[in-house]
């Protein structure tokens, strides 16, 4: 009786349409894909599962990448994160021009804290990948998390035109 209630709520979660004003994808480049994740230290031995990554191409303001990365981190820090199927930004120097730092949890259940060492290889594996202060983006299959650093001028567009933000079927 139980898991017969319980398929009938999860099926009636499913057929409600929800609205909100963040599109559901991003970037154009992410296709659907088998974890073939590669492990990338971290200082503490810690490592993202990296299954997939990209350059953008844009040569990003240091300054502006360095303080959009720290916002991410004291937004974090102070208890955010980022709630299942959903996702978390923070620009510098405003919401409309400079970098913008995001993050994507596709998760359906689990919300996710992005703790330095996240970041910090993030921008590792960008620099090795990409050089120094360019657009990329950092996919970890196996957590269901994706990471970005852009141009806020695109995440902009992209977020106010129905582009692609998050990896396809991110929120299902």
């Amino acid at each position: 009786m139980r898991v017969v209630l319980l398929l009938s709520a999860l099926s009636a979660l499913s057929a409600i349409t929800t609205s909100s004003p963040m599109p559901r994808n991003a970037s154009v480049a992410i296709p659907a894909f088998k974890d073939n994740s590669q492990p990338v230290d971290s200082p503490r031995g810690r490592h993202i599962p990296v299954a997939m990554m990209k350059c953008m191409g844009d040569k990003l303001d240091e300054m502006n990448y360095l303080t959009a990365k720290q916002n991410m981190f004291d937004w974090s820090d102070d208890g955010g994160y980022v709630k299942a199927g959903s996702m978390h930004f923070e620009s510098y120097p405003n919401n409309y021009t400079g970098v913008t730092w995001y993050i994507c949890n596709c998760k359906w259940w689990n919300d996710d804290r992005v703790p330095r060492w996240e970041l910090d290889s993030v921008q590792r594996i960008l620099e090795a990948k990409c050089g120094e202060w360019q657009s990329g983006w950092v996919w970890s299959k196996r957590w269901d998390k994706g990471f970005n650093v852009v141009p806020t001028k695109w995440f902009r567009h992209n977020l106010e035109h129905g582009g692609r933000i998050c990896p396809p079927h991110c929120w299902r």
